[in-house]
C-alpha cells in the first residue's frame, strides 16, 4: 500500500508488547522456558492490530457494498477498499444550488481499519439534480467496475431511489444507475444517450418493470449487479406496493446486455418469502410467482440479495423479516445458475447464516444486508446491525461489521458458513498482516476426547448449523498440533465452546516445541511455555450463566519457530450442568495459530 489517509476516522493504537524469556521449572523429563506475552489489547481495550481485528463499530450506515480497486486496473483510484452505505441524505441547497438531494455515504480504506468518508459531494456519492426523476430515499447501492471500449476504468453505481420528494414513498421507488470515472464519485445519474439495444434514455428509470410489462406498479429496492464472467446480472427486491401486491415482496433478477440494457427475456423470479422454491414459470413474463413447500419463517419479505460463486454453483443471500426486526439476518439459497432456480437450505443445515435469534445473542441485533468480499482469497461478510440492541425497532443508526465466511458440507451439500456475528477479537485478513493460520496445515491428535477434526476447520461454532462442531472431552487433555516442517508462530487463539456449560475458564499450558533443542543463556532448552492462559472473564457473566459466541483465549509474542505444539486444559468456569448437576465435559471450538 503506497498512499496515506488523508482524514481519519479513527486511530488504531500500535501496541508493542514486551516478550522475554525467564527461567521455568524442568518437568517432565524436558528442559522449558516460559514467555512473556500479550492477549491481544492494552490495558485501555485497544486492539493490537499487528494480528487482530474487532468490530468497534468505525463507520455507520447500512446497507453495505464494499468494492477493492486494484492500483493495477486504475492507477489513480487504486489501492483502496472503498465501502458504500444508505445514509441519511442531506437537501442543502446552499452549496450546490442546482442539486436537490445527495447521498450514498462513500468510506475508503486501505486497510480495512481507518477509515475515510470519500465522497466527492461533501462525503456523498451521488447527487440528484434538479428536474431528475431521482429525488430521494436514495437506498443500498452496489457497484460495477467496469472497462469501456478504451479499456479505462469507468463504474456503474446501481441504488434505490424514488420518484416522490416525500422520503417513504414505498409506491414510488425504482432501480437507479449512475456513472462515474472515480469509485468515489461523482456518480451522476444517466438520463441520456442510448441503450445497447438503441433505445433512448432518459429522465425516467430504466429498470421500470411496470413499464416493460405494462402493469399496474411494480416497486423495487436493493439492487444487486452480479458480473459473472463476461456475463452481467441484476437482481433486486419487490418492495411493498399497494398497486401490485399479488407478486409477492420476493427477490427479482434479470440478464443484462451491457451496464444500462435489461435482457427482458430472461427476467423472473428468484425467491419468494416464507417458501423454500418458486414453482417454474416462463421466463421474460410478469406471471404471479407461486411458492412452493411452505417455511415457517421469513413472514412476507426478501430483500438486501447478493450473489456469489462458488465451485460453480450460485449462493443467493438474502435478508428476511425486514430491516427493524431483530431476526433481520443473512439467508441462503442455492442454484447451478444465477437466475436460478434457487432452492432455500433449511434452518439448522446451513440457514441462518449470520444471524442473532437462532444463535441466541443477545448483544447484537439485526445482523442483515450484507456484501462478501474476497480479501485476498477469503471471503469476508460485511453487513449492518442495530446500533441499540435492546431498542432494534429503532432502526434508524446501524453501524458495520464484518467476519469470516467460510464453506462447509453438511448433510452432504457444500453450503455457505459464518463466523459471526463477533464483537471479540478474531484474526484479521492474511493479505493486511502477513500472518496466516497455520492451524490449518497442522496435524491435530488429542490424549482424550472427540471432535478433533473441529479443532482446525476454520468453523467458530456461533451459528445454529455450527453447534454441534466442537471438539468435547470428559477429563484433562492434551491437544497436540504437529507441523511437518517448522514454522515460525507469533499467536496463539484458542476459542471457547459457545455453551457456557462446556466453557474453559484457562488453557492450562501452552508449550511451543523446538525442532532441536535451542541454547539461551548457555542453556538448551526442548520447548517455550506459557503457562495459566485464563480465558478472558469479560467475555463470560457468572450470574447470567452466558458465554459471549466466538470468544478466543488469546496470546501473541515474538516469534518462535517450532514444530509442534501442545495444548493442556482442565478447567472449567462451571462444573455443572443447567440443573446444576456435576459437569465434567469441555468444548473448543476452534484453534488458531498465526505465523508465517
Amino acid at each position: 500500500m503506497k498512499k496515506r489517509m488523508k482524514k481519519r476516522l479513527f486511530v488504531s493504537a500500535i501496541i508493542t508488547f514486551a516478550f522475554a524469556l525467564s527461567l521455568c521449572a524442568c518437568s517432565g523429563g524436558y528442559e522449558a522456558i516460559s514467555i512473556n506475552y500479550g492477549t491481544g489489547e492494552n490495558s485501555r481495550g485497544q486492539v493490537n492490530d499487528t494480528f487482530y481485528y474487532r468490530n468497534d463499530c468505525y463507520v455507520s450506515g447500512a446497507d453495505p457494498f464494499v468494492l477493492y480497486v486494484d492500483e493495477k486496473d486504475d492507477p489513480v483510484n487504486g489501492g483502496y477498499y472503498y465501502m458504500y452505505c444508505s445514509v441519511s441524505e442531506s437537501y442543502s441547497l446552499d452549496a450546490l444550488p442546482d442539486v436537490q438531494c445527495m447521498g450514498i455515504g462513500v468510506y475508503r480504506s486501505e486497510n480495512l481499519k481507518e477509515w475515510e468518508r470519500a465522497g466527492d459531494y461533501d462525503g456523498y456519492a451521488v447527487i440528484s439534480k434538479s428536474g431528475e426523476w431521482t429525488k430521494s430515499d436514495f437506498w443500498a447501492p452496489e457497484v460495477l467496475a467496469y472497462k469501456n471500449e478504451a479499456g479505462e476504468p469507468v463504474y456503474y453505481m446501481y441504488y434505490s431511489a424514488s420518484t416522490s420528494s416525500v422520503s417513504g414513498s414505498y409506491d414510488d421507488m425504482y432501480l437507479a444507475v449512475a456513472q462515474s470515472l472515480s469509485p468515489a464519485g461523482p456518480f451522476e445519474l444517466i438520463v441520456s444517450g442510448t441503450d445497447k439495444d438503441g433505445n433512448a434514455i432518459g429522465n425516467a428509470p430504466i429498470f421500470d418493470v411496470a413499464k416493460q410489462y405494462d402493469a399496474a406498479g411494480f416497486s423495487v429496492i436493493d439492487a444487486g449487479i452480479f458480473q459473472d464472467g463476461d456475463a452481467l446480472y441484476l437482481t433486486f427486491a419487490k418492495q411493498s406496493d399497494t398497486r401490485s401486491p399479488a407478486y409477492g415482496r420476493g427477490i427479482w433478477g434479470v440478464k443484462l446486455k451491457d451496464p444500462v440494457t435489461p435482457d427482458w427475456s430472461t427476467f423472473k423470479c428468484l425467491t419468494l418469502p416464507s417458501y423454500y422454491e418458486t414453482e417454474e414459470y416462463p421466463a421474460g413474463t410478469l406471471s404471479v410467482p407461486v411458492g412452493k413447500n411452505k417455511m415457517e419463517i421469513e413472514e412476507v419479505i426478501n430483500e438486501g440479495q447478493f450473489i456469489y460463486r462458488h465451485n460453480d454453483r450460485y449462493y443467493l443471500t438474502y435478508s428476511p423479516y425486514g430491516f427493524g426486526n431483530k431476526g433481520y439476518c443473512v439467508m441462503q439459497a442455492v442454484s447451478d445458475s444465477p437466475l436460478g432456480p434457487y432452492k432455500k437450505i433449511e434452518i439448522g443445515k446451513g440457514n441462518p447464516v449470520i444471524d442473532t435469534v437462532y444463535s441466541k445473542i443477545d448483544s447484537i441485533a439485526g445482523p442483515g444486508h450484507h456484501c462478501i468480499v474476497d480479501i485476498g482469497g477469503e471471503p469476508f461478510s460485511f453487513y449492518a446491525k442495530h446500533a441499540n440492541p435492546s431498542n432494534f425497532t429503532d432502526a434508524s443508526l446501524r453501524l458495520i461489521g464484518m467476519d469470516r465466511l467460510s464453506f462447509t458440507t453438511i448433510e452432504g451439500r457444500e453450503v455457505l458458513a459464518g463466523n459471526g456475528p463477533t464483537e471479540t477479537l478474531q484474526y484479521a485478513p492474511e493479505i493486511l498482516t502477513g500472518y496466516r493460520n497455520l492451524a490449518k496445515d497442522a496435524t491435530v491428535t488429542v490424549k482424550s476426547g472427540s471432535g478433533e477434526e473441529y479443532l482446525s476447520d476454520g468453523l467458530l461454532t456461533i451459528q445454529s448449523s455450527l453447534q454441534n462442531r466442537e471438539f468435547e472431552t470428559n477429563s484433562a487433555t492434551t491437544i497436540t498440533l504437529a507441523f511437518s516442517e517448522a514454522v515460525e508462530v507469533s499467536s496463539v487463539m484458542v476459542y471457547n465452546s459457545e455453551d457456557y456449560y462446556k466453557a474453559f475458564s484457562k488453557i492450562d499450558r501452552i508449550a511451543f516445541w523446538f525442532e532441536d533443542k535451542t541454547e539461551i543463556n548457555g542453556k538448551r532448552y526442548d520447548c517455550a511455555v506459557i503457562e495459566e492462559l485464563a480465558f478472558p472473564s469479560s467475555q463470560y457473566d457468572l450470574t447470567k450463566k452466558t458465554i459471549e459466541k466466538g470468544s478466543a483465549a488469546v496470546a501473541d509474542f515474538l516469534p518462535v519457530k517450532v514444530n509442534k505444539i501442545t495444548f493442556t486444559v482442565s478447567a472449567k468456569i462451571s462444573d455443572t450442568d443447567r440443573r446444576g448437576n456435576a459437569y465434567s465435559t469441555i468444548g473448543i471450538s476452534e484453534i488458531v495459530v498465526l505465523g508465517k
